[in-house]
Parts: structure tokens; sequence; C-alpha cells
């Protein structure tokens, strides 16, 4: 019944604005979400609106989503990988740290493989660097309606429901976007 809710949807555009506010409000109440097409295209248009200098830092665990490395680049900006504990996945404090550098714009952490990363070490590195902004791709790490909405101080929290993923849609995005003038202006 809701794949055929789903797909009696996709023709009836002129509600889609409705639904996508209705969505928002169930995934949040900091009215602080968007529906997208996907965590890429989401990813993408808020880093056009960061509009971040050619060359740019932006420290990512070492294990990540290629294509995001891609929409990196394509940005004109430079990664720099972060080693993780293979055990655990969290990133590795010390490497992280080290990583960090004048050139730093943003810090892109992925949850893979169903684990949530403490954020902890991420925001104890920025204390230092407040112009630093904080990312977490949250495609893996969705478990259903447990409350996690990605940290409350990161500026960017990206989730996936396509059809590779335990908790689908099908395909489509949500993105909790902490600045206001950046969520209008993607």
């Amino acid at each position: 019944g809701d794949l055929l809710a789903g797909c009696i949807a996709c023709f009836r555009p002129w509600k889609a604005a409705r639904l996508h506010q209705e969505l928002a409000a169930q995934w949040n109440d900091a009215d602080d979400t968007l529906p997208a097409l996907s965590v890429r295209t989401a990813f993408d248009a808020w880093l056009t609106t960061l509009n971040l200098p050619h060359g740019s830092e932006v420290v990512a665990s070492g294990i990540n989503i290629p294509d995001m490395a891609r929409i990196l680049e394509h940005h004109g900006l430079k990664i720099v990988p972060v080693d993780l504990d293979l055990e655990t996945l969290e990133l590795q404090t010390d490497t992280l740290d080290a990583a960090i550098t004048s050139r730093t714009r943003l810090i892109l952490v992925a949850h893979l493989f169903g684990a949530r990363l403490s954020m902890e070490p991420v925001f104890a590195a920025i204390r230092k660097h407040p112009k630093i902004q904080v990312a977490e791709d949250c495609a893996q790490a969705f478990r259903g309606l447990d409350d996690y909405r990605g940290d409350p101080r990161s500026d960017l929290c990206l989730f996936s429901f396509g059809a590779i993923k335990t908790a689908t849609a099908l395909g489509g995005a949500l993105a909790r976007i902490k600045n206001p003038a950046q969520r209008t202006a993607v």
C-alpha cells in the first residue's frame, strides 16, 4: 500500500509543496529540514551556497563515498583525509587535530555501515576554529525513527532513503541545515 501511495503521489506534482512541508515537520520540529532528490544533490547545493574559496581544505573521514569526494573536487576544494579506528570507525583524534589548518573550512564526517560516530572529537577539535563548518553524511546511519537526526551542533546533516537503504522510500533524501540563510538559499 505504501509503494502504491508513493507511485500515485509522483503523478500529483501540485501537492508536492504540501508533502514537503509535512515530511519536514515529521522529521524534525526545529523547522530546519528540507527534502531533496538525493544526499549528493543536497550536499552540492549547500556547498554552492557556502561559496568557499578555491583551494579551501575539507577534512573528511578517511573512508567515504566516492561521489562526495567528486562533489568537493568539483567545487575546487582540497580533501584532507582523517584516519579512522578500524575497530570502532571513530575518527582518530590525533589525526583530526593535525589535519586542521588555517585553510580548513569544513569537516565532513561519514557515518558508514550503520555506525554512528561520536561527534565529540570533531566539536572539541574546532573549539578554537569557530569558522569551520561541520557536515554529517548520515546516509548509512538511519535506523528508523529512533530520534537520531544528526548532531544538533552540525551545520548540515544528510539522510538518504534510496532503494539500497534499510529504511527505503525508493529514493529521496532529507537535509537538516542549521543556518536559516543557507537553508533558504538551498
